[in-house]
């Protein structure tokens, strides 16, 4: 679900991707997955990512390019209410539902 921060609806939209968290403070962001393609799940085909858990809260930063404004970090703030993650990226909040995948898409290691 897509929501202006102010809080008014902006949009719904049911899509296939997700979130893995890693060790070492890695994480990847996975647009298209799918439960019957395990190479969906591989993490080169995901954006790599760090997490923080602090004082501050619990965030995820990803590198970016854009040919304006050149290499730079997107950071996101993550709640969790239940088994929901909502990410914040300062306009829109985008809400992951947790999901247990079968061990077999659980076989890859993050090549960052």
């Amino acid at each position: 679900m897509i929501e202006y921060n102010d809080g008014k609806f902006r949009d719904v939209r049911l899509r296939n991707s997700g979130l893995k968290f890693y060790a070492d403070g890695k994480v990847g962001s996975f647009s298209d997955t799918n439960l019957s393609d395990l190479s969906s799940f591989d993490p080169k085909n995901a954006s790599m990512g760090l997490y923080s858990l602090s004082k501050k809260g619990f965030f995820i930063a990803f590198a970016s390019h854009s040919p304006q404004a050149g290499v730079f970090i997107i950071k996101k703030k993550i709640s969790v209410k239940g088994d929901t993650l909502i990410v914040d990226n300062g306009q829109f909040e985008h809400k992951y539902l947790r999901k247990k995948l079968p061990d077999q898409l659980l076989v890859f290691k993050p090549d960052w």
